[in-house]
């Protein structure tokens, strides 16, 4: 009897460490997708010489922006030809990334913009929480000419 006891109790503090485990790592990914995804926009502007926006993620509409700062759905990425941030019909569709579900993601802006020659058009950052825990967050701050930073933060 007293081993089921143990068995419990140890299923139970082992259970909590995975959930702060996944947590952890859906942090991780949603991140590392983020800087990826900057640096691919980035390139892409560059090597076809035309403005490349990524958008908030409209998570109803595929390949459609939600013209809101809340980036939890994920990014579109796409030609931006008339420089809006918002995808048109004609707008060629380059990537479309979901984030983990869960995880909130929140930025300063509803879109980013990098110029065929100048890199980005104006500095954004990201905040990314998992909302229900007192787990450190992650910052990612986009800068002038294009340099990324990541950061532990605290998450509401």
């Amino acid at each position: 009897m007293s081993a089921i006891a143990v068995l419990a109790v140890t299923l139970t503090l082992g259970a909590g460490a995975l959930g702060w485990l996944w947590t952890d790592a859906a942090l991780s990914n949603a991140t590392n997708t983020l800087l990826g995804g900057l640096a691919l926009a980035r390139s892409e502007a560059l090597t076809r010489l035309a403005p490349v926006a990524l958008c908030a993620r409209d998570g109803q509409r595929a390949g459609h922006c939600t013209g809101s700062a809340d980036w939890s759905a994920g990014l579109v990425m796409f030609v931006d030809a008339n420089r809006d941030g918002l995808r048109g019909a004609t707008e060629a569709l380059l990537r479309e990334i979901a984030f983990p579900s869960g995880l909130q993601v929140r930025g300063s802006t509803a879109a980013v913009r990098f110029g065929a020659r100048r890199g980005v058009v104006r500095s954004a950052d990201w905040r990314l929480c998992a909302p229900g825990t007192d787990q450190a967050g992650r910052q990612v701050r986009l800068l002038p000419l294009g340099q990324r930073q990541r950061t532990a933060t605290a998450c509401p």
